[in-house]
């Protein structure tokens, strides 16, 4: 194929992408990069609100008398108080009505072990649990912190626990090193179509349960693959040079671009990936999408942990995606910034860029990732559906890890 052919091909082809929702830059909602990444989910207990207390008259502060308890321990689970004359506490709430108070309240805080699971079928994981932890509320310790609030005419009291594992944990359930979560993604897919959201679901679960090797370069058109109707995909619109088109599979930027957000997150290095033709509001904040069009555009990471990684997509709720990771964390820390725009223009053109760095033994790197977005008049819609010819692929280019301008290469 010619050089002038191949650019042309290029041009007409040039960055198809998912479904759109366009918005004005002045209509474009805030959306802070702690809404588009998960962090590891640490456990809370939760606080006891002392306004719940106020119908409890055992409660109220009293005038006729004192309690002196021992603190350590509070008292035993009877009405019968043990005394501690080496370290008392005087309250003038009852003690028992404050421990039967916080056994009715906090009888539903506790959480009950989960075993984890992980069913590996043809190298792929088919079912799959991370386990959960249990908490148990102390309620001794918890009944004394409400006394003690209670006196010092707090808010809230906290509500002390202490966790419980379960019987199987998942490092127990494979010797890939798939031991905890290592970084999650987010995107909002709410004002999608129908065929948009089928098309989000069908490109979702071509990349559940997928195992990334220690080393491996993964490719998300190589899981993709074909975008077909006999795999379950639907004409919606997509973005493409001469405008905005129905075609089989917008929306799967939807997937890629959760995908990127959770290897931001990760550390891992990044090894390609491009931004839309324009800023998409389902991929708010501008510069943290990632859009694909197989064999043209293509999302790939590389798993530099010494263990396997795991992706584990799902729905969080009727429009929200997550992706996250499974494996084992290294000593590397990830600080992943707000991402940047500027040079925005009234015509909805802008710049952007979203930073990381990665602090292993004692070294940072900055990982930038930028982006070009053109104004969105720049494509017409048309409504009428045409199947995509068969293209030609083009001779492959170099892929930097910072964003060319848009115009270079296809994508879905």
């Amino acid at each position: 194929m010619n050089t002038r052919h191949t650019s042309k091909l290029l041009v007409l082809l040039f960055l198809l992408c998912t479904s759109f929702f366009i918005v004005s830059q002045a209509e474009a909602k805030t959306v802070s990069v702690k809404e588009i990444i998960k962090t590891q989910q640490i456990t809370e207990n939760g606080v006891i609100s002392l306004a719940d207390t106020k119908n409890t008259p055992e409660l109220t502060q009293q005038t006729q008398g004192s309690w002196a308890i021992a603190t350590n321990p509070l008292f035993m689970e009877t009405d019968t108080l043990k005394q501690n004359p080496k370290k008392e506490e005087i309250f003038s709430v009852n003690p028992s009505s404050a421990y039967t108070f916080t056994q009715n309240y906090t009888s539903t805080k506790s959480v009950t072990p989960e075993n984890a699971r992980l069913v590996i079928t043809d190298n792929r994981v088919t079912d799959f649990s991370p386990g959960v932890a249990g908490v148990r509320v102390d309620v001794r310790k918890t009944t004394l912190a409400l006394l003690r609030s209670l006196k010092e005419e707090s808010s809230t009291s906290p509500i002390i626990g202490f966790s419980e594992q379960p019987d199987v944990t998942l490092a127990d359930t494979n010797n890939l090193g798939i031991s905890e979560f290592i970084s999650g993604g987010l995107s909002n897919f709410s004002n999608s179509s129908k065929n948009r959201r089928t098309n989000i679901d069908v490109g979702m679960r071509k990349l559940r349960g997928v195992l990334v090797a220690p080393g491996e370069l993964l490719s998300f058109d190589k899981y993709l693959g074909d975008v077909t109707a006999e795999d379950g995909f639907k004409p919606e619109i997509v973005i493409k040079a001469d405008g905005l088109k129905p075609e089989l599979g917008g929306g799967i930027c939807q997937v890629s671009s959760t995908l990127f957000r959770a290897v931001m997150q990760s550390g891992m290095p990044i090894n390609t990936r491009k931004n839309h033709a324009f800023s998409v509001s389902h991929y708010f904040p501008a510069g943290t999408d990632a859009t694909v069009y197989s064999p043209y555009t293509d999302l790939k990471f590389t798993n530099d942990t010494p263990n396997y990684v795991l992706i584990w997509p799902y729905f969080v709720n009727d429009h929200i995606l997550a992706f996250d990771l499974y494996g084992t964390r290294d000593s590397r820390e990830v600080i992943v910034d707000e991402p940047l725009q500027w040079d925005r223009k009234p015509d909805g053109s802008l710049k952007a860029s979203w930073t990381r760095h990665v602090t292993n033994n004692g070294v940072t790197r900055d990982d930038t990732l930028k982006s070009n977005y053109l104004p969105p008049a720049l494509f017409k819609k048309e409504e009428k559906f045409v199947p995509a010819a068969p293209e030609v692929t083009p001779t492959p280019s170099p892929t930097p890890t910072s964003t060319p301008t848009p115009t270079t290469s296809p994508s879905r």
